[in-house]
């Protein structure tokens, strides 16, 4: 840090000082003419004297009225700091498929310095494109200058601006003079270069001679000639530029082509280069503060903590790995925060520039404008080093398949799909799907321009009810980037046309009632009722024999019973056996609703007992109020889902049961090992007001909707009678759609991943790439009771690749149920098969099957890769920043360097306000006044 000290004397009343002591002296020159004509009668000598005293009284109120201060100023000149700030979103692992434009630049900054074939290229464009920035600092310090000129600013302030015009002509000049003519043969190029060097030097002549104390009369002159030259400078720039691409278009076509790598890659090789001095650039009078930022700004506290690049060998890295880095969710590039983050930080750390290496993405949504985020700081300076193609990779890609889980049967299935083509403009898509492995459709998709998302959708329809594995595939292009993402399979299960329901209960309570009136109303379901209080009544075969059917045949007869809260006299042990076997034997579904009077207490040593998926609590003791919460443990939240958008539908479970919380809860609502949950019944006080549920255990919580495998068939529990608040402030929408679909679901048979002993089921059906994957296994006997301490695997096999096995670990909150997180898939359908162990197989009976996809997902971060160089463009045009090419990051700190922060301290200290000073001239005035007194003058 250099101190300079300047001391100097000023008057701070505000007037010119002429304007103060012409008056001064003509009113001294009055008082000698009084005295003069007084000198008779006081003598000559106490006329001289008299006068000598008011001339000492006069000169101390006129150095008092022009208010002298002695004004000292210390001036320290200190380091710039920096902010290097680097994209680290998952956009930069990108990697651009060519090297053109700017990526040429790119190649030429991160050339190592042993490589001596392409060296006087690289050295020639990076001299070359530091001028070009160098002539831009100058340029808009010069504009910056002109405009303090012309408002009359400080001239200390003024010459410090012309001062960093001067240096950044004067590295111009050399960059153009000496360094690029030392790496360029051609003599034509030579001359221009030297003579834009002589030009830099005559415009920093001018400027360092620029006398900015001269008069305010030849102020104008000045102005005027300051600003013919700044045209000068511009157009010099100007011309520069244009002559820049013409040289750096003849580096480009003799430049090899180069192993590719991802953003990162090149950005951390650029910024070890930099920071390391291999560009020969000293930095040593530059601070540099070191950040990172996807969806926020984070510190990096030293060079070896910047993020690995993913393709870098972790032996020869010099960079410490973010271990959390490959599993997190790709998060958007937000940079209005990080610019207003890096704004708050200016206040602690002085910062005064920083530059982004970033391909400019920002993504984020619902956020301000980065440009105008910019504008709120003008003495923030942000700049850009850009990095990615402008060119999308040459590649077509399934992204999206959408489908129904299950269709009804005579219905037609609906599949949606996208498909993203880049590079392909004028060529045909070949989009096929096949059926249990045979083509039974396919469509042409033309290419009309250079990226293209196309949609279409294909209908399927059905005659016969089981389970249609599909696969919709695109025909591979040539000249494809990738062909694994070309791909997708899924099953769709067809049931019944007409679901045949049966609704028993003893009353008409509000879910029997809101029930019936959406079985009547649904086309797609057939149904029979029986009511017992206040009078039996009855429809269909039931209304017949006037109670619950007795044999399993009977029973037979509808695909789902529907039994609420019924006692033992209405519901007897004959109709109960009949039931479990309808349900073991037959593959029936039962769908038991719990109720205050008998449903399920009143059966507790009868057979309807052996159904039941749920056990008594064995405290008692339940809670005034309950809300409901989707299980985390879920697998099948297709089967509850109240919107197509699974938070969403979330959401809305508590939003409703918020507003018309369920008040009776049944003490039957602990699941039995065997069961699966589905919906949770959550006392009130258990959630807080933004929503975090605290029980931690999700065990410890009793469960509302609940099901469990019984044999053949399946049950559904619910233990409280209160799906019908679906219907509150929102109609029938959510009512009609849960019961739809939990009809529509729990009759569907998926014989290929339920073989009766064994479930097996994924999280999801679509995954993105890196994204984990989830694999349940349930195994329970045919009694229904869990199976324990089982040793299976599952196999993952996509296309003519080699299954990859992976061991099931039971889970220890879920008897039964034994879970696998599958990792590092590529892009690709993958056919999901469970393994039994061969030396202790516990017979888990048919081929247990299922299917998932993982695709490269059109995602936030990889929708459009391209750089977005006109928003980083904008942003330092707002801010007073540059564009700056990677090849010129170096000399960017250099004019950082050579812009020295300067901090200027001034102590002014009052000569006149001091009481010695009015003395003396009362003094004065009262002598006068005593002699003549004394003299008998007036």
């Amino acid at each position: 840090m250099n101190t300079e000290t300047i001391q100097q004397l000023v008057f701070e009343c505000g007037l010119q000082t002429p304007t103060v002591v012409l008056p001064a002296t003509a009113l001294l020159m009055l008082c000698g003419w009084m005295l003069v004509r007084e000198r008779k009668a006081i003598g000559l000598g106490w006329a001289l004297g008299f006068w000598c005293l008011r001339a000492i009284a006069l000169c101390v109120l006129v150095w008092m009225f022009l208010q002298p201060a002695r004004m000292t100023e210390t001036r320290s000149t200190l380091p710039k700091s920096v902010a290097l700030v680097v994209d680290n979103s998952d956009s930069m692992n990108v990697i651009d498929p060519v090297i053109e434009g700017h990526g040429v630049r790119w190649q030429l900054a991160n050339l190592e310095s042993d490589n001596t074939d392409n060296s006087d290229d690289r050295d020639a464009q990076v001299a070359l494109d530091s001028a070009t920035l160098a002539l831009d600092v100058a340029q808009s310090r010069w504009t910056l200058a002109q405009a303090q000129l012309q408002t009359g600013s400080n001239s200390t302030a003024l010459r410090e601006r012309f001062n960093e015009v001067a240096f950044a002509l004067n590295r111009a000049s050399i960059l153009l003079g000496e360094r690029f003519c030392d790496h360029w043969n051609d003599s034509s190029d030579q001359g221009r270069a030297k003579d834009f060097a002589m030009q830099c030097d005559d415009l920093a002549e001018f400027v360092t001679e620029l006398d900015l104390k001269e008069s305010k009369a030849n102020s104008r002159d000045r102005i005027q000639t300051s600003l013919e030259y700044l045209q000068a400078l511009v157009n010099l720039n100007r011309l520069t530029k244009t002559w820049s691409r013409v040289v750096s278009d003849t580096i480009s076509q003799s430049m090899p082509s180069s192993e590719r790598v991802d953003r990162r890659a090149d950005v951390m090789q650029l910024v070890r280069q930099t920071e390391s001095n291999e560009s020969g650039t000293d930095n040593s009078h530059v601070s540099i503060q070191r950040f990172t930022f996807d969806e926020e700004l984070k510190p990096v506290l030293s060079p070896h903590q910047w993020p690995k690049p993913r393709n870098m060998d972790s032996d020869e890295s010099e960079f410490d790995v973010d271990k959390e880095q490959e599993t997190q969710t790709p998060s958007p590039t937000n940079l209005t925060a990080a610019i207003t983050q890096i704004t708050q930080l200016t206040h602690r750390q002085s910062i005064q520039s920083v530059v982004f290496l970033t391909d400019g993405a920002h993504n984020a949504p619902d956020t301000a404008s980065p440009v105008d985020a910019a504008r709120k700081r003008n003495d923030l300076s942000i700049s850009f080093v850009p990095i990615g193609s402008l060119k999308r990779p040459r590649d077509v890609s399934l992204y999206h398949v959408g489908h129904p889980r299950s269709v009804m049967l005579g219905d037609k299935i609906l599949i949606e799909t996208f498909v993203s083509a880049s590079g392909f403009e004028g060529q045909t898509i070949d989009l096929q799907l096949r059926a249990d492995d045979e083509l039974i459709d396919q469509k042409q998709l033309s290419v009309d321009s250079e990226m293209m998302d196309l949609r279409h959708s294909f209908t399927v329809p059905t005659n016969q009810r089981g389970s249609i594995e599909f696969e919709l595939r695109i025909v591979p292009l040539a000249g494809e980037a990738s062909t694994t993402n070309n791909r997708a399979i899924f099953r769709v299960g067809v049931v019944r046309a007409k679901i045949r329901v049966m609704l028993a209960d003893r009353i008409s309570r509000w879910e029997y009632r809101y029930l019936d009136q959406l079985l009547f109303r649904d086309e797609h379901l057939e149904h029979e009722m029986i009511l017992f209080d206040p009078r039996l009544r009855a429809t269909g075969k039931l209304q017949d024999e006037s109670a619950l059917p007795v044999t399993s045949q009977a029973w037979n007869d509808y695909d789902v019973a529907v039994i609420g809260d019924l006692t033992p006299d209405q519901f007897p042990v004959e109709s109960q056996e009949s039931l479990v076997e309808f349900v073991k034997e037959k593959g029936g579904v039962a769908i038991l609703i719990a109720g205050r009077s008998g449903m399920p207490a009143a059966f507790e040593d009868q057979p309807l007992a052996g159904l039941l998926p749920v056990q008594k609590s064995e405290s008692g003791a339940m809670a005034d109020k309950y809300h409901v919460s989707v299980n985390r443990l879920a697998t099948d939240l297709e089967s509850v889902l109240l919107d197509e958008s699974k938070p969403k539908s979330e959401l809305l479970w508590k939003q409703v049961f918020e507003e018309q919380p369920i008040t009776w809860l049944s003490q039957y609502s602990v699941p039995r090992p065997s069961a699966r949950r589905l919906l949770d019944a959550v006392p009130a006080d258990a959630i807080t007001s933004d929503g975090r549920n605290l029980a931690t255990d999700p065990n410890a919580k009793p469960t509302w909707l609940c099901w469990q495998q019984l044999g053949a068939g399946r049950v559904v529990f619910l233990s409280a009678p209160d799906t019908y608040r679906l219907r509150y402030r929102r109609g029938d929408r959510l009512h009609h759609r849960f019961w739809a679909q939990l009809f529509r679901w729990i009759t569907s048979s998926d014989p290929g991943s339920d073989s009766g002993l064994a479930r097996l089921s994924t999280d999801k059906v679509s995954y993105d790439v890196g994204e984990s994957i989830l694999v349940s296994v349930f195994l329970s006997e045919p009694s229904g009771e869990p199976v324990q301490n089982a040793e299976l695997q599952v196999s993952f096999q996509g296309g003519q690749q080699q299954p990859q096995g992976f061991e099931l670990a039971a889970d220890e909150t879920q008897p039964g149920r034994y879970v696998a997180k599958v990792d590092d898939l590529q892009a690709g359908a993958y056919r999901v098969s469970l393994q039994d162990n061969p030396d202790n197989p516990i017979g888990i009976g048919a081929k247990v099957e299922t299917f998932v996809n993982v695709v490269t997902s059109p995602g936030i971060e990889r929708v459009s890769t391209t750089c977005n160089r006109p928003l980083m463009k904008q942003i330092a045009q707002a801010s007073g920043g540059y564009v700056i090419p990677p090849t010129a990051l170096a000399e960017w700190l250099t004019l950082q360097a050579g812009m020295p922060e300067t901090i200027s301290q001034t102590e002014r200290v009052p000569l006149w306000n001091r009481w010695s000073c009015l003395w003396v001239a009362m003094g004065c005035l009262v002598t006068e006044w005593c002699v003549r007194r004394m003299k008998g003058l007036t």
